[in-house]
């Protein structure tokens, strides 16, 4: 899973967005209760313009057992990152409110 995933990370940090799906769906699949496949797939559609997909991801993430604050910390962390490098910073700051909404 974890090979799968770090492409699937790879490819989003590069912008190759359509192609990060089926590798981080793959580790997704080999590793259901790992998180950061759910945040990653997330964060694909997110900066891919399909929020209500991403939003779905997040959920997921956000409830699977166990999580805590550092999930929902890191998740933040990342959309700041892409707002820091103007990735679809309009999609990005929406889905910052609607976690913020939905988790705090």
């Amino acid at each position: 899973a974890l090979h799968y995933g770090n492409l699937g990370w790879d490819l989003i940090q590069l912008g190759r967005l359509a192609q990060a799906v089926a590798p981080t769906r793959r580790a997704h699949e080999l590793d259901p209760l790992g998180r950061q496949w759910l945040e990653n797939l997330g964060h694909a559609h997110l900066l891919s313009g399909k929020t209500r997909a991403a939003y779905r991801y997040y959920r997921q993430a956000i409830e699977l057992p166990d999580t805590g604050t550092e999930l929902h910390g890191r998740l933040l962390k990342d959309l700041s990152a892409f707002e820091k490098n103007r990735w679809y910073a309009s999609e990005v700051r929406a889905a910052r409110t609607w976690m913020k909404k939905e988790f705090s």
